[in-house]
């Protein structure tokens, strides 16, 4: 992604930037007015919010982080100096295998002791060069920092775009994430919210590649029940739009064994078109050579072939060529269209994730809060009906409901290249592991919330080289290319992007980049607090004012103010963000 420059229509760059900044700063004051609302007794507290947006493992030859963001704010002089900061790590690469992989974007932070700090920053996630593993535009992210008469606040706003990961493993189309820490005399918050744009995953053409099955090396039959698997046949679907393209009558097929009985139809007619060709062009080598032309052919040869009675012979060549080139292009158009189908297919798309968490730390547990916040929109394997969007305050049942219908589609699809697949794919939905406020001994009070949106494995099989051992002798791909005017196979852009990536992974021959199996974790977001109360400490540490948004007064009006700020500069989604079901 070379020479890219994003930025906001219509809008000067500078009053762009103020009012990201001032969204930040908003987000901030809403923080400290919800704590100051909480806490009866005063006390010191740490808190921190932190997200990995996307996290990929590639068994143990890459780890590639993605956004990851992190603030922290004290004022508990037990854990060092009163600090606030923000820090932003756009892309980090880390191998154990091939030292060429272990690079990243460098971070950018804002931290400070007292005055308020602030930085605008961008990023070219391409920039590294290795767009194979992950590619994207990271938009102007603004992040800022504060320590005063009110505590220590962290916070940040970042926005991703056009996000590409591991050669057809993922896309995103858009993250919107804000982050904000507070560490107040009566209470310390951390919140984090993130709204991911549509994610398609999973596409068939690179997983199948990644394991050493490439799809033009898979039987036609495999083929075609992928493609009924798939749902891509029936009224409406892509083959009819294709078969409609290519000229091709008659009813389309709803299953994999009308499609087989259309292509041995299409078959058939080529092997006929060739025969009749190829007995015409033997006879004219014989009594006929040298003077085909306007001479007619006796009907003896000509009707056999499907020829008008007194058809010359140079008019029964034009004829019987024609009849040839059509039927190629009805059986090799079709065949072509099928596998680019496979190969382009993505098995998984997610209408959009929200997510969010909140710890509050205040001076008794019972006032402490643990919420996550999350919301899926619809999930859609493949071509086939969607599934439900759920969010956090589904039953467990709920949840469990939503991955088995998932989990069940892809499993259908993938045993149909072998009943060994069946399983590949491990899908987790909303891990909220670990959400909840405890005291400890020292008289600490903790409050931790965390959530992993959406958790893919992709786990090959023990049996995956006998797999890939019993291709066929003859895949799709020898048969395309066995057609006339069909010498070469049409572009596979899934089966291309792995390739890439594995090229990438390699130390000096390319290998099948899944092999060993992967892990995709998307939008990983945690927030953790702590309180101390404490009589000794009533006041936070005194350091010069800011130009925070402030009111003074009602605890009240300041969080309204702060809030309504927060939702002018971020803007509201369509999905309502619903609590986590135990605090």
């Amino acid at each position: 992604m070379q020479n890219r420059t994003i930025k906001p229509l219509g809008v000067p760059v500078r009053i762009f930037r103020l009012a990201v900044l001032g969204t930040v700063l908003a987000m901030l004051a809403a923080l400290f007015s919800v704590g100051s609302a909480s806490a009866a007794t005063p006390g010191v507290g740490t808190a921190s919010a932190a997200t990995n947006l996307l996290q990929l493992d590639i068994a143990d030859i890459l780890t590639a982080k993605v956004m990851g963001d992190d603030t922290r704010s004290s004022i508990d002089k037990a854990v060092g100096t009163p600090e606030a900061a923000a820090v932003l790590k756009p892309l980090s690469l880390s191998s154990g295998t091939v030292a060429g992989l272990n690079k990243e974007i460098a971070p950018t932070e804002v931290r400070t002791q007292g005055t308020q700090k602030s930085a605008d920053y961008s990023a070219d996630l391409g920039a590294l060069g290795l767009t194979q593993i992950v590619d994207g535009s990271l938009t102007p992210a603004t992040l800022a920092a504060i320590v005063d008469n009110l505590g220590a606040r962290g916070g940040m706003v970042d926005n991703l775009s056009d996000l590409v990961v591991g050669g057809g493993l993922l896309t995103v189309d858009s993250v919107a994430a804000r982050l904000g820490s507070a560490a107040a005399p009566d209470a310390s918050t951390g919140s984090r919210t993130l709204s991911v744009g549509t994610i398609t995953g999973l596409n068939l053409g690179a997983i199948l590649d990644g394991l050493g099955l490439p799809v033009s090396d898979l039987s036609l039959a495999t083929i075609e029940g992928l493609v009924g698997q798939l749902g891509l046949l029936g009224t409406g679907n892509p083959v009819e739009d294709l078969l409609t393209n290519l000229g091709i009558p008659g009813a389309v097929p709803t299953d994999a064994a009308g499609l087989g009985s259309l292509v041995t139809s299409l078959q058939g007619a080529l092997t006929t078109a060739t025969t009749n060709l190829t007995s015409l062009q033997t006879t004219i080598a014989g009594p006929l050579a040298g003077v085909c032309g306007a001479v007619p052919l006796l009907d003896a040869v000509a009707l056999p072939l499907g020829l008008a009675s007194g058809t010359t012979c140079a008019a029964g060549l034009t004829t019987l060529t024609g009849n040839q080139t059509a039927a190629a292009g009805d059986v090799g158009g079709l065949l072509s269209g099928l596998l680019q189908m496979v190969d382009g297919t993505n098995l998984l798309t997610i209408d959009g994730i929200d997510a969010g968490v909140t710890s509050t730390a205040t001076d008794a547990v019972a006032t402490s809060v643990a919420k996550v916040t999350a919301a899926f929109g619809d999930i859609t394997v493949a071509n086939l009906a969607s599934v439900p969007g759920l969010d956090a305050a589904a039953s467990a049942a709920q949840v469990t409901g939503a991955v088995g219908s998932v989990t069940d589609q892809l499993d259908s699809i993938l045993g149909t290249v072998s009943p060994d697949l069946a399983g590949l794919i491990d899908l987790k939905l909303l891990d909220t592991s670990g959400t909840g406020v405890t005291k400890a001994a020292n008289g600490y009070v903790h409050s931790a919330a965390n959530l992993t949106a959406l958790d893919l494995g992709i786990n090959p099989p023990s049996t995956l080289s006998a797999i890939v051992a019993g291709l066929p002798a003859t895949g799709i791909g020898d048969v395309l290319t066995g057609i006339p005017g069909f010498a070469t196979l049409p572009a596979l852009p899934g089966t291309a992007s792995m390739d890439s990536l594995g090229s990438v992974l390699s130390v000096t021959t390319p290998i099948d980049a899944l092999v060993k199996g992967a892990r995709l974790r998307i939008a990983s977001v945690n927030g953790v607090s702590d309180f101390l109360p404490s009589a000794s400490a009533a006041a936070a540490p005194t350091t010069p004012t800011s130009n925070l948004p402030r009111t003074g007064g009602s605890t009240a009006g300041f969080a309204a103010a702060g809030i309504l700020m927060a939702m002018l500069g971020l803007g509201l989604r369509r999905r309502v963000l619903a609590p986590v079901r135990a605090d």
